[in-house]
């Protein structure tokens, strides 16, 4: 338990609890500034906050903000590599994205409070990995000079559609599920925490690679006749809908991301269990 941990179990209730509120209103009031985040995304980190903070304390609102720093960091890198033609939703995340990469780590969060078993640690440390994990994959693989290939056919694609992946962002897909895992491991003195946290950060990028092959094969697409291009926006620049090239109606970016969080989540508690 850290001082400021001390420090907040020290304030009562209800004071402790208006004292996590206002710190996460101050964090997500600056995210919208700084366009990290928009209005609905910011009540939407909002809760994820308030949960996490509350539940895990610094320990896990430490590993919170190093996702949100980190991924604020490289979208700002690679901001000008971006294909804005392609992508659906680009700069500020809005609400859905906030809990499509944070619902299942507040899950966690709360079930470890409420129960003190080390699987609910691990579905927080898995679910923040896997985020961590795809947002850096996607981030740092902007950056290589060579064209994404698709995981599906293995043939160069344009950088930024769905599927496509490259060795740079593999690597970096791996060095962000190993980076969350690693700072969990040094806050949370548990026992046996090298192991769970070892066993999130496989998870976590097998979670990956499964964002990348729903990204292939699931995931919705559009043809944009005016463009020639197929693209993750379901309307032209008209405002004029668009016809699916190729995937799932409902399946779009943001549930590519549920699932993928949600599948390295129950992997690394089977993983966990089994061991």
């Amino acid at each position: 338990m850290t001082y400021l941990d001390s420090l907040l179990l020290s304030i009562p209730f209800p004071y402790s609890l208006i004292a996590v509120c206002t710190l996460m209103v101050c964090i997500c009031l600056l995210a919208v500034k700084a366009h990290a985040l928009t209005w609905d995304g910011a009540a939407a980190a909002f809760a994820v906050g308030v949960g996490v903070l509350w539940c895990l304390m610094l320990e896990g609102f430490l590993i919170l903000m190093f996702f949100f720093l980190s991924a604020g960091v490289l979208g700002r890198i690679s901001r000008k590599y971006k294909n804005k033609n392609l992508e659906k939703k680009e700069g500020a995340r809005d609400a859905v994205q906030v809990f499509a990469n944070g619902f299942l780590a507040t899950l966690g969060a709360l079930g470890y409070y409420f129960f003190s078993t080390p699987v609910f640690l691990v579905i927080f440390i898995a679910s923040m990995a896997e985020a961590n994990s795809d947002t850096w994959a996607g981030e740092i693989g902007r950056l290589s000079r060579r064209k994404p290939v698709s995981i599906r056919t293995f043939k160069p694609v344009e950088k930024g559609i769905s599927g496509g992946i490259t060795a740079l962002g593999l690597v970096g897909g791996f060095l962000g599920s190993a980076s969350v895992s690693v700072i969990a491991a040094l806050l949370f003195p548990i026992g046996r925490i090298w192991m769970l946290c070892s066993m999130s950060c496989l998870a976590a990028f097998a979670g990956c690679i499964l964002d990348s092959l729903l990204g292939a094969y699931a995931q919705v697409l559009y043809f944009d006749p005016s463009t020639g291009n197929v693209t993750e926006r379901d309307t032209d620049a008209q405002g004029n809908p668009l016809e699916i090239s190729q995937g799932i109606r409902w399946v779009d970016n943001d549930m590519v991301n549920f699932m993928s969080n949600t599948f390295s989540a129950v992997l690394a508690m089977g993983l966990v269990c089994w061991i």
